[in-house]
Formats: C-alpha cells, structure tokens, sequence
C-alpha cells in the first residue's frame, strides 16, 4: 500500500473509502470548490510502481527541485539539441515560422518513427486529431490535480529517459477518482477518433481495447520543464488537459499534421485524441505547474515483443556488445550528463547479477510494450549515429531495474 498525504499521513483501503459512485468522491468536488476535504474523506488508495533505481524518488522534491530552474539534465539535453527543435521548443518561436519538413529531418528520429511521423504530416487536422472539450469537468480535474500532487514517485520517461513526475493507475483507481460515467465516456473516445476521416489501420485494436495504461503527469520547470518531439508506440493516445493552457507560462502542446508545425490551445478537461502517427511534444514551461491525464490504447503488437529462448541469448549479446562498444560509450558522454552516464553503467552491472539477462530484457519490452527498446533495436540506431540510442539504452536499463522485471518468479536475484 503506498502512503499518500493530503491532510494527515496513513494508508488506506477502498473498504475504508466505500466504493465510487458514478459522479465521482465527495472529496473531488471539495477541492474544485476550493475547500479542502475533510479527514474522514480521505482521497481512494492509489497504488504505483516504481521504474528504475531512484531511492531520491521516495521523498518529496527538494526545493531546488521545485525552484524554475532547469533540471542539469534537462540543461544538457537542451545544449544538444539541434536549432531548429531548440527554437520552437525551448525559445518560443512561432509555429508558423518552422518547416514541418525541417523539422522532422533534423530530429533523426527511429526508421519506424520516421515512417510514422511523415504518415501524421501528411494527413489533414480532422483525419490525425479528435478535440473534445470539457470531456472531464472541472471537478474530476481537480481530483486528479490534487492525486498527482499527493505523490512524490518520478519515472524515467522512455522518450528522453528524463524523469517524469506522474502516477500511474488503472482503471477501478481511475474510477475511483472522477467516477465511473466519466471513465466510460473516456474509453469511448478511440472509438470515436475511428469513426472519423482516415481512420488509423491499428485504431480499431485500441478502439476494442478492454484497458489501457495510464498515468497522471505533472510539468513544472523545475522537475519536467519540456517534452521532446515523439510519436506513440500506442495504437491511440488520449491526453487530458487537467488545467486551462492560460494557467501557466508555456507548455503547449505542440503537433506536426496537416502539412505543418501547429501549437493547440487547450482549455480545462479538453481531451486530444490521435493515433500513433502523430509527431508531437510539449514546449518549454516558463512558470507554473501543467498537468495532464495520458490514456494509451492499444500497445504494440505481441509480435514485437515476442521473444524466443534464441532471441533472448541474442538480445543479452547484442546489450553486451553495445555497452562494450568504445563509440557508443562516447556517444552517451556526448548525449547524456555525466550522471546518467555514471547511472547507465551502474544498472548495467547490476543487470548482470540477474541470473538470465535475456529473460530481464523480455520483461522490459512485454511489460512496458517498448520493442523499441529490443537491444538489437537499439545497436542498430547507435551505428547509424543516432543520439536516441543513447536516451533508449538508459531508459532501457532503468526499466531493467524494476522489481517485476529484475525479480525471478522466487523473489530472489539469481547468481550472476
């Protein structure tokens, strides 16, 4: 059970909360009226699992980390990126003003990345994105604000390996916080996004999906100041605004579709949905606090994830050849800080304790539905000279040291 502290500190039970009605908890609707909610409604028990060995993670943010400075990751990452990504996300130029071709050429992005991402350019605004404002109101958004707030877990992002500040939760947890009736209308949405002009061939597997992963997130510039530009291995995203865009100083969501680069101004409990085609990222936050519900229907196909006892030897093989590759040791001391490189090689090592390595990076990929993590995925990026390959090996190896991942079926590391 994870502690979580609104008011008081003390763990609780969904007996101790009684069940969720269809409108929602009482204590949601205190706090979007702008009243605290009394101790015996406490907020519902959220449970979260930890990504990647970050102990600091288990206490709250310092208040450096709450300050507007920019993380040193984050400084390094910025001091990288090319020009043209650097002026539309960190310095505030017009989306008007950057060539969408430009763009997506200078980001170097995955083959598979690269494919999807020219599909989404190409396709007008009413076939790549469905806009439905006040899907939530605002007080489930408020719920969820105060949810996210009450946890102090961060996670290494797969796009960037940068930590996030989010919590994840499924679906009766979801419930549980803005009700049923609101998550039914949610888990409509891919449907919707389907039944519209130049429906996605993967939409209609989200569309028929019975669940989805899902987590709360929450930007500030001093914890997760940007996003980078990416596109989903999910099928269909739905992103919830959870507060109004004027709310804060920067932090728009940024898409490439229609032909161009187009910054979407967003109200409180307006719903983007898309599919995994669409090139996009969030730009810098200047001042405040951004929040958002992020909704992914319809994970890669098992096939990308499947591994075989010869792929796991392979997949071992290929991670050992790259971590003692002596140019993609310096492509990391180029792309990453000193710290995450120092972190990168740590987990590796304490990778190599586990008794089968092949059978950690199967659960990696099956478990996060990241075949884009595959080791052999990741080699080949790096000979091709990508800095992504960099970014997916210490994500990779963050996600290797989850328990569910690291831990054999007796709970136990094996022998090295």
């Amino acid at each position: 059970l994870v502690q979580i502290q609104p008011l008081v500190r003390r763990t609780f039970t969904r007996e101790a909360m009684g069940e969720a009605t269809a409108e929602g908890p009482a204590w949601a609707h205190a706090v979007a009226g702008g009243k605290e909610p009394e101790a015996s409604l406490p907020p519902p028990l959220l449970s979260m699992s930890m990504v990647g060995p970050l102990p600091e993670s288990e206490q709250p943010p310092s208040e450096d980390e709450e300050s507007e400075a920019t993380p040193a990751g984050f400084r390094a990452q910025a001091a990288r990126m090319p020009p043209l990504v650097r002026r539309l996300l960190l310095e505030g130029a017009a989306p008007c003003e950057v060539s969408a071709a430009a763009l997506l050429e200078a980001l170097r992005l995955p083959e598979e990345a690269h494919e999807a991402a020219l599909v989404g350019l190409q396709s007008s605004v009413e076939e790549a994105l469905l806009s439905r404002p006040r899907a939530l109101d605002a007080a489930a958004c408020a719920s969820l604000r105060a949810a996210v707030e009450a946890s102090r877990r961060r996670f290494p992002d797969t796009v960037d390996g940068e930590p996030d500040h989010q919590l994840n939760v499924d679906r009766a947890q979801l419930e549980g916080l803005i009700g049923r009736l609101a998550v039914e209308a949610l888990f409509a949405l891919p449907a919707e996004l389907l039944a519209g002009p130049g429906r996605h061939s993967r939409a209609a597997d989200a569309a028929a999906a019975p669940d989805a992963e899902m987590f709360i997130r929450r930007y500030t510039p001093g914890t997760r100041p940007w996003n980078p530009f990416h596109t989903d291995s999910a099928a269909v995203t739905v992103n919830v605004a959870l507060g109004d865009d004027c709310s804060f100083e920067g932090g728009r969501l940024l898409v490439c579709c229609g032909g161009s680069v187009r910054a979407l101004e967003r109200s409180e409990g307006e719903a983007t949905v898309h599919s995994s085609t669409l090139l996009h990222g969030v730009s810098a936050l200047a001042r405040g606090a951004r929040y958002s519900l992020i909704m992914f229907f319809g994970q890669p196909r098992d096939e990308a994830c499947h591994f075989t006892a010869e792929s796991r030897q392979a997949e071992a093989l290929a991670l050992a050849q790259l971590m003692a590759d002596r140019g993609f040791t310096e492509s990391c001391a180029e792309t990453l800080s000193a710290a995450q490189c120092a972190t990168l090689r740590r987990n590796y090592e304490v990778l190599l304790s586990a008794a089968s390595v092949g059978s950690v990076l199967e659960r990696v990929v099956g478990l996060f539905g990241a075949p884009h993590l595959r080791p052999s995925h990741v080699a080949r990026r790096a000979r091709e000279g990508e800095a992504s390959a960099s970014w997916s090996a210490f994500a990779l190896l963050n996600y290797a040291m989850d328990k569910r991942c690291l831990e054999h079926s007796d709970g136990k590391l094996g022998p090295a």
